[in-house]
């Protein structure tokens, strides 16, 4: 048996940052996953996969399921070799970039988490269609696994997630601030971490969080 993934962690997530589920905002464009994590019971085959943008939220959700399951967390890069093994002992698996994971071990890994009634549940930028899989019978079981893709954010998602992420960093700013970012700044989750964390370390220089700053940072920032 190989030795644990160098890169395992047990749940709670990362420090500072709240997956709590009350910090959880549904939206259009995720509330999709978010039925379908709460309803984890009922998954077909116990196996269920998310998809989306970095900063999508689907850490947020595997931590709100892990909560619920006792599942442990597991990146998809560390899953190689007989590695699966291990990893098939939890009682629930959230895995992470799972994309990024050894076809052969993932498979055997699925194997062994249904032949259980274990529940698998999978994360990546991309839904498990689009996977870049040569194994066969991996990737018919892919092709057959429910999933649901998070969409781009809207305005209402957008600003929650950005006041979210700075209540992370110890921010809280006015209203008026964070409606003039919404308005300005990129339109994606990629683009509310990158300016939170802007202003965090404009905060961290005793820098006051106004719209004059916000806008000074949204035209430095690099295109994407």
């Amino acid at each position: 048996m190989s030795a644990l993934p160098r890169h395992q962690l047990i749940l709670p997530f990362p420090e500072r940052a709240s997956y709590a589920r009350d910090d959880f905002v549904a939206s259009a464009c995720n509330r999709e996953a978010f039925g379908f994590v709460e309803a984890w019971r009922a998954w077909p085959g116990g196996a269920f996969a998310i998809s989306g943008a970095p900063g999508a939220g689907k850490s947020h959700l595997g931590a709100i399921w892990a909560d619920m399951t006792g599942a442990e967390r597991f990146f998809g890069a560390d899953l190689c070799g007989d590695s699966w093994r291990r990893l098939s002992e939890a009682r629930a698996l959230f895995l992470d970039e799972a994309d990024r994971a050894e076809a052969t071990a993932l498979f055997h890994l699925m194997n062994a988490l249904k032949a259980a009634d274990r529940p698998l549940l999978l994360a990546a930028e991309n839904p498990p269609r689009g996977w870049d899989v040569a194994l066969p019978d991996l990737k018919s079981r892919l092709n057959a696994m429910p999933s649901a893709h998070i969409a781009p954010p809207d305005d209402a998602l957008l600003r929650a997630i950005l006041e979210k992420l700075l209540k992370d960093k110890g921010l809280i700013v006015r209203e008026a601030v964070l409606d003039y970012a919404v308005a300005r700044m990129e339109r994606s989750f990629q683009g509310a971490r990158a300016l939170a964390a802007d202003l965090a370390a404009a905060a961290d220089q005793r820098e006051k969080v106004t719209t004059g700053l916000v806008g000074r940072l949204i035209r430095d920032a690099p295109s994407p």
